[in-house]
Formats: C-alpha cells, structure tokens, sequence
C-alpha cells in the first residue's frame, strides 16, 4: 500500500499458489493485521515475474484506463498502454 507521493505504508505477502492457472477469476489475499489507510491510497503488487513464473492479471477497458498505472514503489509510474484498468479491487472491511 501506498500513500499519494508514493511511499511504502504496508507490504503483504501472498503464496503463489493462490494464483491459479486456470480461467480468470478473483483470488483474495487478506492481510495478517489491519492496517490504517489513508483516504486516498495507491495498491502496488510485484509478482517478482520471470520467464518461469508469474501472473496473469485480467484488465477491464470499459474505464479507458483511468484508475490504473505500471510501476513500482521507488521507480517511477507510468500510464497503462492497453486503454484499461487492470481487475484488482480493494475491499475495505472496517473503518478503524
């Protein structure tokens, strides 16, 4: 999770095998504490990709691609290439 000027407010990690390689669907990846956000709040996720491993994210171009960037926390983010916003959702359970 990141803040607005984009540094790093909370790093989760997830198993692999979470991400399945069948047809797309949605995975969910709790967090192991709550963790207090910001109002407005950027998600970052690094797959760690190579040749021999990665994942498959499903994107959306019905939003022209408003919501969404590629880049990662210390680099500098750049607008998505593909006219869409890539299917991450946060899903807030409670407000602290």
């Amino acid at each position: 999770m990141l803040n607005d000027d984009m540094t790093v407010l909370h790093t989760e990690k997830a198993p692999y095998k979470l991400f399945g390689r069948e047809e797309a669907k949605w995975v969910n990846v709790s967090f192991k504490q709550s963790v207090a956000a910001p109002t407005t709040f950027w998600v970052c996720l690094d797959f760690n990709a190579e040749h021999t491993k990665g994942v498959y994210v499903s994107y959306d171009t019905s939003t022209g691609g408003q919501h969404s960037k590629i880049g990662l926390p210390g680099k500098e983010s750049e607008d998505i290439t593909f006219a869409g916003d890539w299917m991450i959702q946060v899903t807030v359970s409670k407000q602290l």
